[in-house]
């Protein structure tokens, strides 16, 4: 999702959110890997963290 879609998601699943922060069982995902080429042959991992899926 890019930032304007997210906004608009959160408005609706904010609530329950907040509720799962505030009772210590919010459990983000993990942080998604991707490979990046370098020019060696080699690769090195990025990682791009997500807030919600």
């Amino acid at each position: 999702m890019d930032i304007v879609q997210t906004g608009r998601y959160l408005t609706t699943t904010w609530p329950t959110i907040r509720k799962q922060l505030m009772a210590g069982t919010y459990r983000p995902n993990p942080v998604r890997r991707v490979g990046i080429p370098n020019p060696d042959g080699s690769e090195r991992e990025l990682g791009i963290p997500t807030v919600i899926s």
